[in-house]
């Protein structure tokens, strides 16, 4: 199976598997009746589901369309005609009617979910209306017969069942951390980006003592001279080194080539200086005068992020007066 990349793959992937279990499960119940020959024409229903399914699979064109057509064609003809032919409430025929509201609820949303679910309760409680003032309308089937053909629909449908929510459950989980990654986690340096900060900032800064505010000095000068691929590097490599010196701190790339830091590090100044040491010697076959400079605010009693971001902003301009004087 090809890695489900979205939410949109995901629905398209359990629309697919509802239309196979449709072809296999009426494969399985010919094959079913043949061997306790039941009548030929009880499988005209199974036949019928076989040719749709086939159809709306191979149907690829306004395929979210097609999908609303297919599950109106279940509830307005098939699940009818199939109730009717299969015993009625002698059968269990209702299953597929729970199993059918699970898959239309992953599927549908608004408007198009409401009706068919709407439809689908309509539709059972005529069909038990019909039967109880007209039983003749339907099929009647031995005891035996009708046993049998229970015992195999609750096989079928509780195992389909489990394993399509159990897939669905498991593949949405994914999705949902590729999703929070994508919108917390800065793509180029793996680590957090602004938005995570700016959403947990206030929690975060309780349990560490410094935030140091990083930028890089004279970056442009490496991006102008020898492309942004390089530039994209040394980010990357900055990142790493931070990593290594402050490991059990919070990093995040807070925009172009700014970095924050919350840290606990008492000696902070001594891992920045490290840090700082090893870059220059990555960088300096490029660019000798690229380096960053940092300002840092003592969090202590300070909660407010903004005063903690100008204290720290205050600091850098001072250090990178200091550096350029």
């Amino acid at each position: 199976m090809k890695e489900i990349k979205n939410f949109e793959e995901l629905d398209e992937y359990l629309y697919r598997g509802s239309l196979i279990f449709a072809i296999l499960i009426s494969i399985i119940f010919i094959i079913f009746n043949i061997i306790v020959r039941f009548p030929i024409l009880i499988n005209i229903k199974w036949l019928f589901l076989i040719l749709m399914s086939l159809f709306f699979y191979k149907f690829d064109k306004n395929q979210k369309k097609m999908k609303f057509y297919y599950f109106g064609f279940l509830i307005w003809f098939f699940i009818p005609y199939a109730f009717i032919d299969s015993g009625g409430s002698a059968n269990n025929t209702i299953l597929y009617s729970f199993l059918l509201v699970m898959i239309l609820n992953y599927l549908f949303k608004g408007i198009k979910r409401l009706f068919l679910v709407f439809s689908l309760v309509i539709v059972n409680i005529i069909l038990i209306y019909i039967e109880f003032k007209h039983p003749y309308l339907v099929k009647e089937y031995s005891i035996t017969s009708q046993f049998i053909d229970r015992m195999i629909q609750i096989f079928f449908t509780f195992s389909f069942s489990t394993f399509i929510t159990s897939k669905y459950s498991k593949i949405y989980e994914k999705l949902n951390q590729k999703l929070f990654r994508l919108a917390n986690y800065d793509i180029l340096t793996n680590t957090f980006n602004r938005n995570y900060f700016n959403m947990h900032l206030n929690e975060l800064i309780k349990d560490y003592k410094y935030l140091i505010l990083l930028d890089m000095d004279n970056f442009k000068k490496l991006n102008d001279n020898y492309g942004h691929l390089l530039g994209d590097k040394a980010l990357i490599k900055i990142v790493e080194l931070l990593k290594e010196n402050f490991k059990n701190d919070i990093i995040c790339r807070w925009g172009g080539d700014e970095f924050v830091i919350l840290s606990n590090l008492d000696n902070y100044k001594e891992k920045l200086l490290k840090t700082n040491q090893k870059f220059c010697e990555y960088i300096k076959k490029y660019e000798e005068s690229v380096n960053f400079s940092y300002g840092v605010a003592i969090i202590d009693s300070i909660k407010n992020p903004d005063e903690l971001f100008r204290l720290a902003d205050l600091d850098l301009y001072k250090n990178k007066t200091i550096v350029k004087s």
